[in-house]
């Protein structure tokens, strides 16, 4: 995993013309020098809106939120690990009683598809995503190399992905997109989560406002399986091409530039379902493992525990099996595909709004890894919805802690309501904007920058 993500690493290399922060200039001291380069003015653009960032010490900036970071970290034990069983049970209980209800409930009451739905979504949300990024591998399981280690969880078989976390993505795709390039790239060009890029043909498309904005809510339904699963897959994919070519090559440095310079045109370009069907996957890309490999086991996963049961209890209520109506499997089955859109709903609200609107910031370049800037970028690039108490967090898929998340993406999701008011604070003294507002807020902000009627923040080029 490392190997193939060398390409990817290098990019974050201090910039050329640019100058280490360990390095020292006639007349001054490191530290001074460093200092000098993190408040010196910057030629802004005419009319931009990142003048505020010539006010802001970065090393400073930076040097207290790493130390914050690193507090947390120390900091997280068994209280972490209690609070993440805590929040299974309750994933696996809007499970259990969603399956339960059906027995008594028609679909239509929406009750036992809305619980499956919320279980559907905790479990990428919360457990998934904090459990892959590392979030519990210094604690209880997850610190011995257990099932909640980010080297395990849901890794490396069909059946792992069955007991740790079976959704339409794959956990391997999911990690290279999401962990490195996104994380990476935080609403750079090569972040494959760019909303305004990813939305670009309903910008540009000559239809009305509500037409687009119904477009949207359409898409929101069904994203996870029209956009993201094939998507992520096309990470995996990509990297199997890239070594298989690299392989061949009989100049092998000369090859892996040439991909260097291809896979950022690659990873930018958006698949989608529908486009595969009607031809657009490049040739390194097959449909038909994104089909039987990717999709088809969460499928036949869902149809197994859920509605099969029913059809056999069916058939068991039935004095003979000729002639049985199937009532019950027939209401799994709607429920089942009522939890999909709903968790498709649910998860479009708390994920996609992280990253868009008009106040968040987009970069036309990379800034060198882990430095001051990419601190910078991680929060201005990010917001938060309404934070605290587990209920509100767990409605809100701990997605409402994005900025925390992208500063420090190994913690808990208990360190990041310990993080969240002192991160604030730090920024304020800092004069870094720290931007907070409802998910109901920020989903029309998003909407309106999906649909054309507002844009992101170009940052002027060198600036952070």
């Amino acid at each position: 995993f490392a190997n193939a993500n060398r390409h990817l690493l290098a990019k974050f290399k201090m910039a050329p013309n640019s100058q280490p922060v360990g390095t020292s200039r006639v007349g001054m001291t490191t530290r001074a020098a460093a200092k000098q380069r993190s408040m010196q003015a910057f030629a802004h653009e005419p009319g931009c809106k990142c003048t505020w960032i010539d006010q802001v010490d970065k090393e400073a900036f930076a040097k207290e939120v790493k130390d914050l970071g690193k507090e947390l970290l120390a900091g997280q034990g068994e209280e972490d690990e209690r609070h993440l069983n805590k929040i299974i049970n309750w994933a696996h209980a809007c499970t259990a009683i969603g399956i339960g209800l059906m027995s008594v409930l028609p679909w239509w009451s929406m009750v036992p598809a809305l619980l499956l739905s919320l279980g559907i979504t905790a479990r990428w949300t919360m457990v998934a995503h904090h459990t892959c990024h590392g979030g519990y591998d210094t604690v209880g399981n997850g610190n011995k190399g257990g099932r909640f280690n980010s080297r395990r969880f849901a890794l490396g078989s069909v059946w792992r992905r069955l007991f740790d976390w079976m959704d339409w993505m794959m956990p391997e795709a999911w990690n290279a997109e999401h962990n490195m390039l996104h994380h990476h790239h935080t609403n750079e060009l090569i972040d494959p989560d760019l909303p305004q890029r990813n939305f670009t043909y309903l910008r540009e498309i000559d239809l009305p406002y509500k037409a687009k904005v119904a477009i949207v809510y359409v898409m929101a339904a069904v994203w996870k399986w029209l956009y993201y699963s094939p998507n992520t897959y096309k990470v995996i994919a990509w990297r199997k091409h890239r070594k298989s070519v690299i392989a061949k090559s009989n100049d092998r440095d000369a090859e892996e530039k040439r991909l260097n310079d291809v896979e950022s045109k690659a990873m930018a370009k958006q698949l989608t379902i529908l486009g595969i069907l009607t031809g657009e996957a490049p040739e390194w890309y097959s449909s038909t493992s994104l089909i039987f490999t990717v999709m088809l086991p969460n499928l036949l996963f869902r149809l197994a525990v859920v509605a099969i049961p029913y059809a056999a209890a069916d058939l068991y209520m039935s004095s003979s099996g000729a002639g049985v109506s199937f009532p019950m499997f027939k209401n799994a089955l709607i429920t089942l595909a009522i939890a999909d859109v709903l968790a498709n709903l649910h998860s479009f609200l708390i994920v996609v709004p992280n990253h868009a609107g008009d106040d968040m910031y987009f970069f036309k370049n990379s800034c060198e890894g882990m430095g001051p800037n990419f601190y910078i970028r991680q929060i201005v690039a990010s917001v938060n919805f309404r934070t605290g108490g587990d209920l509100n967090d767990f409605l809100h898929g701990w997605l409402n802690y994005q900025i925390e998340h992208h500063a420090w993406p190994r913690l808990s999701m208990l360190s990041y309501q310990r993080a969240q008011p002192r991160l604030k604070a730090i920024c304020e003294k800092h004069g870094v904007p720290y931007v907070q507002h409802s998910v109901w807020t920020r989903l029309q902000k998003t909407v309106d920058n999906a649909v054309g009627a507002t844009s992101m923040i170009n940052t002027c080029e060198g600036a952070f």
